[in-house]
């Protein structure tokens, strides 16, 4: 059995190294706390300091330009488009078309809509030995309004797809000419 004390004398050592021990700790603490405020403040200075430079970079897209020439075969006249981009051809009327492309993209090719019918051209070269198409068109239903849209970049013709590819006239769409 403990006597009185005995437990008193146990009690103060326990309360003496309790303090001891709280002191230890509330010091490794303080000195945490100080090692995490340095580094924090290391870091900050850090991130805020940093510089970076770059030579300057300049992206661009490619541009692409196609001249339309719509010339009466038999008259050598001009055929001119309207404001909408729209070149309106007469009846029994041969013209011929020229596509001249330039710019720095390296194909085009253009979208003809005739009516209601969509049609591409073959794939026309930026490039100066090959940058132009010519053909033919004839409409002998009715005058017909046909918008020539330029388009760059590369384009497949699906075999169920009308095009102008490899093919020098086009004549009488089917009931696509417009009065």
């Amino acid at each position: 059995m403990l006597d009185k004390k005995t437990c008193e004398t146990t009690a103060s050592k326990t309360d003496k190294l309790t303090e001891r021990s709280f002191m230890q700790s509330l010091v490794v603490s303080v000195m945490g706390i100080l090692l995490c405020i340095v580094f924090l403040t290391g870091t900050t200075w850090a991130w805020f300091s940093d510089g970076i430079s770059s030579s300057s970079n300049t992206i661009s897209t490619a541009d692409c330009t196609v001249t339309v020439s719509v010339v009466n075969a038999a008259t050598n006249e001009t055929l001119t488009a309207n404001a909408e981009g729209v070149y309106r051809f007469s009846k029994n009327v041969v013209y011929t078309v020229t596509m001249t492309a330039t710019g720095s993209a390296t194909s085009a090719y253009c979208k003809l809509v005739i009516g209601t019918d969509e049609m591409y051209t073959q794939q026309i070269s930026t490039k100066e030995d090959n940058n132009q198409i010519t053909f033919t068109m004839t409409f002998t239903t009715s005058d017909t309004d046909v918008t020539i849209e330029t388009r760059w970049g590369t384009y497949h013709v699906p075999n169920d797809q009308r095009s102008f590819y490899d093919k020098e006239s086009y004549e009488n769409p089917k009931a696509n000419a417009t009065n």
